[in-house]
């Protein structure tokens, strides 16, 4: 298991900024943006309460980035 698995992401869902007190600091979250933080910190009783108002939201963060997808003009199977 590597370190980057006990991440999660917190999502200010709010207009206005939202500052998190964790055990490593003081981190503002600015509206309607996130930051990813470890999970034992995002499990303490003020930042819950702001997930169950509806402040903020709490996502895992997956082990693996997801796989890149395909953009441009399609498979070049077309003649320009």
């Amino acid at each position: 298991m590597s370190p980057e698995t006990n991440k999660t992401r917190v999502v200010n869902r709010s207009a206005h900024p939202v500052e998190l007190h964790l055990s490593s600091g003081v981190v503002v979250v600015p509206a309607q943006t996130d930051v990813i933080c470890d999970s034992a910190e995002v499990e303490s009783g003020p930042i819950q309460a702001l997930a169950k108002a509806g402040a903020i939201a709490v996502r895992p963060v997956p082990d693996e980035p997801p796989p890149p997808t395909r953009r441009g003009r399609g498979s070049g199977n077309n003649p320009a």
